[in-house]
């Protein structure tokens, strides 16, 4: 998916990728689309987590606003 972007993924190809049988993976996503919003909210959910982390322990202002930028460009 980095590589070729999600329109390059499909079920078929993970499974056989993980070693599945290529229809393996419907056992878990039933579709496509499931899979990627799986995937995206999981990335979101990092996201969410290092974004708290990193402005957590600074009162809000600047110096907080400027953390937030850094672990948002990470």
């Amino acid at each position: 998916m980095a590589a070729h972007g999600p329109e390059a993924v499909t079920l078929r190809a993970l499974g056989k990728e993980l070693g599945l049988v290529p229809s393996g993976v419907y056992r878990y996503y039933p579709s496509r689309k499931e899979l990627l919003s799986a995937v995206a909210g999981d990335l979101y959910a990092d996201l969410l987590a290092r974004l708290t982390e990193a402005a957590g322990p600074l009162p809000p202002g600047p110096r907080a606003l400027r953390a937030l930028a850094a672990a948002y460009r990470e």
